[in-house]
């Protein structure tokens, strides 16, 4: 079986406008949200061979939170530097991802908002993006190599769970040059400064100044923004997705027992969202948040800044947030969760024996593309000429990205004849 057998399924989003205002969001999704459902019957270390392979998006991230909930199913914690290990497994994952939307995207929306007429979009900034992530992606693509026996669980006996111990520990010490090279390329390339300098800007005034003294990507979107006035567009009221206390995963994994659930989940009968803009803090955007909300200015920051964070982590573990956690819930059954790129990832999980009685997955996605989610009432809020909340809107989806392609139309309001 290979990820060539699974269609990745994409999300339709309609914008009906009334004058210059947006009267109506309908989203629709064909991802396969169900998929999981094919471990079930299976035994558990195929299951986890195939977890990568089906779901091609955020493997790592996929296969930690798996082997996490099998894990808690099985009354069995991974050791601490196990669990480090796949925190920057994961980190390293969300580096890619969103270096990815930055070099590739972003130019692309940069030049819709400030040539509106088009042009040929495939740019010297756009070739030069993809050499960058080329060579991004080279040096992700070694760590991941090197660490990739750390995401699974460890065998039962003990001397080979020492000797994989000591051969994951010298593989990651080798990868301390790769990892250093890397923060240069993202400093040089994306920040114009080194990322510890870039995080070290505290408010409005000085991004200012570093969008006046530097020409990336990931700049010339900010500016174009501010160029716009619309920092602030896209500002919602959906509540971030808590972390939990054990208490509170226990419902929740209980609702993941309902597949009406995992197609529009919801939390006390309310959207929640879950993205980089909901976990990433600084006091850079404390301010843009006070002035602007969770609008497309502070969308940007926040990916900015996990990204820079992240990439900090590579090199100096520990000072980042965890990406990866279990709970046991009744006998034999397990939930693991892992902060992907686009959110936080479930899986639960219920064993019978060495095989998989029941597997659900429950994906950041759905939380942020459901009817009444983020992305809806943000869409809901956009303001401008039919030109313009086409633009807005495309910028805001990519600043939550769905993980699969998407397409946008909009429905102007005829005028009486």
């Amino acid at each position: 079986m290979t990820s060539a057998a699974l269609p990745e399924g994409k999300i339709s989003l309609r914008l009906a406008l009334a004058g210059e205002q947006v009267s109506s969001v309908a989203i629709r999704s064909t991802r396969p949200i169900h998929a999981s459902q094919i471990f079930q019957g299976q035994p558990i270390e195929q299951a986890l061979t195939l977890l990568p392979l089906l779901f091609t998006v955020c493997g790592n991230a996929q296969s930690i939170a798996g082997a996490r909930a099998i894990e808690a199913a099985q009354g069995r914690e991974a050791p601490p530097w196990q669990n480090q290990l796949r925190k920057q497994l994961i980190a390293a994952e969300t580096i890619g991802e969103h270096c990815w939307r930055i070099l590739l995207d972003w130019p692309k929306l940069t030049q819709a908002l400030t040539s509106p007429a088009g042009g040929d979009q495939t740019s010297s900034d756009g070739s030069a993006g993809k050499k960058d992530l080329l060579a991004i992606r080279q040096g992700l693509i070694a760590f991941n190599k090197a660490l990739a026996a750390a995401r699974l669980p460890l065998a039962n006996n003990r001397s080979q769970a020492v000797k994989a111990e000591k051969a994951l520990l010298a593989a990651r010490a080798q990868q301390a040059a790769n990892c250093q090279q890397l923060l240069a390329i993202l400093g040089n390339r994306l920040f114009g400064r080194a990322l510890t300098s870039w995080l070290a800007i505290t408010n409005l005034s000085e991004l200012t100044t570093w969008l006046e003294h530097t020409d990336t990507a990931a700049s010339r979107l900010l500016r174009a923004i501010n160029q716009c006035q619309w920092q602030a567009s896209g500002q919602s009221e959906v509540p971030p997705l808590a972390d939990f206390a054990p208490q509170q995963w226990l419902v929740l994994a209980q609702q993941m027992t309902d597949q009406a659930f995992i197609e529009q989940p919801h939390w006390r009968a309310a959207p929640a969202e879950t993205s980089s803009c909901t976990r990433a803090t600084s006091p850079l955007l404390t301010e843009s948040r006070q002035r602007y909300g969770n609008g497309l200015l502070t969308r940007a920051l926040a990916r900015l800044t996990e990204l820079a964070s992240m990439a900090c982590e590579l090199v100096e573990p520990g000072h980042h947030r965890g990406y990866s956690a279990s709970q046991p819930l009744a006998a034999a059954t397990g939930l693991g969760a892992a902060h992907a790129a686009r959110g936080l990832l479930l899986h639960r999980v219920e064993l019978n024996g060495t095989t998989i009685r029941h597997y659900a997955v429950l994906a950041p996605t759905e939380w942020n593309f459901a009817h009444q989610g983020v992305v809806a009432q943000g869409l809901n809020n956009l303001r401008g000429s039919a030109q313009a909340i086409e633009q807005q809107a495309r910028v805001y989806i990519e600043s939550i990205d769905p993980c699969v392609a998407y397409d946008l139309q909009i429905t102007p309001t005829e005028e009486p004849h």
